[in-house]
């Protein structure tokens, strides 16, 4: 899975741009986003603290790893709203995985000649 496309799919689920979301602001309605990407590209793109936060505009790793908990925490505290943005884009990630395999799938079998 690509932190791009997580980082595109979370922008575009809470109406902010990419380039907002990856910058310095602590506005809420931009960091609560960013919190659950940065949850999500861990999650689903298994980089380390120290990549996710240079994806970031440079954030510390300790910064990284104060939102992944914050947010893990907040869902395991149960936290409905958190949890139901979780997993709308947790089901909006898949689709696009499922999507990306469907083309794979396709791709063989155009070079094999099986379409």
């Amino acid at each position: 899975m690509n932190p791009q496309l997580i980082i595109n799919l979370v922008s575009k689920y809470f109406g902010v741009t990419a380039e907002v979301l990856l910058g310095k602001s602590r506005v809420r309605a931009v960091s609560y986003p960013r919190q659950i990407a940065c949850h999500l590209i861990r999650s689903h793109c298994f980089m380390s603290f120290e990549s996710i936060g240079n994806t970031f505009s440079l954030r510390d790793h300790s910064t990284i790893m104060y939102y992944v908990n914050k947010v893990r925490k907040g869902m395991r505290e149960g936290d409905a709203r958190l949890t139901e943005h979780v997993a709308s884009l947790e089901q909006m990630i898949q689709q696009c995985k499922d999507h990306d395999a469907r083309q794979e799938e396709d791709r063989q079998q155009a070079a094999t000649g099986d379409a």
